[in-house]
């Protein structure tokens, strides 16, 4: 009889995203752990179409994880057919669903592996916006790429050569079938159930499950200042390398402009970075304020303030109903505006412009302050459609967990 297998697949080729992603993955795997009590984390990256093959095996161990992680990383096709044959492996694909991927996913369905997608960080997901900036004809061909990518898997899974996942978990609502906006092409891909997913299941987000099971004590100590990472490489080629002479400009006038916020509102600046950024380059950019990483959410509930360009991390600051303001500068490209605007039009949050002088007149001085009747309306309903989307109320990995164990883990 074959034991079954729990299994997070993820497509990682070096330590450093390893790391990310069991960080950013912390609580829905320990959940997933205490549901399951054994979670293999397998990071199928040399079954796919790659010139060089990688070994994160030894770093894995130093990551002082839960003994009842299993990391297993297949050299090739036949250790990975050693591995699961005496198993009956169903799990979560934790990478993209792009063409780039066509060989491992082409094993997995010849394996009958059963796959779930989860979707639950909260955030309204636009990430399909045609990029109009610097690099015009690189940012079309890069879209066209990336739509032509996802089509093409989604039409072989359909064809049967590639694996269909069983249920997408997602925590967002507008990506029902009832909810998106109706037109021929939608109606018939719905109706005969052309999507990748064969199914679809609303949970509560992953900031809704931490904020119920790990109440941390909310404060107004700070003020936090979520910042971006300027040139992060997959990014440059929408918006191109920013100089470094623009960027110390940048952040002078950024550190001046803070400095007065901190005064008016007698609250410390806390940065927070992405794990993806350069701690030391910060702290060099930052020398007035305490620069953090790894500690975005610690600070968020410790904060009467969240400024930020454009994260995912703002879904905590929401749930809190936290005051946030949005910062702009002429650094940002047309994507990191769009999502801005969105979440302006959505929340009626604030925008300060760090290319103008800040003067705290009146209009200045409503912007920093706390208007309780419009962020419980506005972000109750963002809450509702976004966030904790599920009416039962069940936290979102437990959700998944139980149908896994009704339908597939037996």
């Amino acid at each position: 009889m074959k034991k079954d297998c729990f299994a997070y697949f993820l497509s990682i080729k070096d330590e450093s995203n390893l790391k990310r992603v069991m960080s950013n993955n912390e609580h829905t795997l320990s959940g997933f752990l205490n549901e399951f009590k054994t979670v293999y984390i397998i990071n199928l990256y040399n079954l796919n179409l790659n010139r060089r093959k990688i070994d994160n095996s030894n770093f894995f161990p130093q990551l002082n994880l839960n003994k009842n992680y299993i990391y297993f990383e297949p050299k090739d096709l036949n250790s990975f057919k050693e591995f699961i044959k005496d198993k009956k492996v169903f799990g979560i694909i934790a990478f993209g669903i792009f063409f780039t991927n066509i060989k491992l996913l082409f094993h997995l369905k010849h394996k009958n592996i059963k796959l779930f997608q989860i979707s639950n960080v909260g955030n309204v997901n636009i990430s399909n916006l045609v990029y109009i900036d610097n690099n015009f004809i690189k940012n079309f061909f890069s879209v066209i790429n990336h739509r032509f990518n996802h089509i093409l898997i989604v039409i072989l899974s359909n064809l049967n050569f590639v694996p269909k996942v069983e249920v997408r978990f997602l925590s967002n609502k507008r990506w029902l079938p009832n909810l998106v906006k109706k037109s021929f092409f939608k109606t018939i891909f719905n109706k005969f159930n052309l999507s990748y997913a064969k199914r679809l299941e609303v949970i509560n987000s992953r900031s809704y499950d931490l904020l119920q099971e790990n109440r941390l004590d909310l404060d107004e100590k700070y003020i936090t200042v979520l910042d971006e990472i300027w040139n992060d490489p997959q990014y440059l080629i929408y918006r191109g390398k920013i100089s470094n002479e623009k960027l110390k400009k940048h952040y002078e006038s950024f550190s001046e402009k803070l400095c007065l916020i901190s005064n008016f509102l007698n609250k410390e600046i806390i940065i927070c970075i992405h794990p993806n950024d350069n701690l030391d380059e910060k702290k060099n950019f930052f020398p007035k304020f305490k620069v953090k990483k790894y500690q975005t959410r610690e600070y968020i509930y410790k904060s009467k303030l969240v400024m930020l360009f454009e994260s995912s991390a703002i879904i905590d600051a929401i749930i809190l109903k936290k005051h946030i303001i949005n910062i702009s500068t002429s650094l940002m490209d047309k994507s990191q505006i769009y999502h801005q605007e969105h979440l302006n039009k959505e929340l009626k949050i604030d925008n300060l412009n760090l290319d103008t002088e800040l003067i705290f007149d009146e209009k200045t001085r409503n912007k920093f302050s706390y208007n309780e009747d419009k962020i419980n309306f506005y972000y109750d309903r963002y809450i509702k459609m976004n966030i904790a989307a599920d009416e039962t109320k069940m936290l979102g990995y437990k959700k998944v967990a139980k149908i896994l164990k009704e339908e597939f883990y037996k």
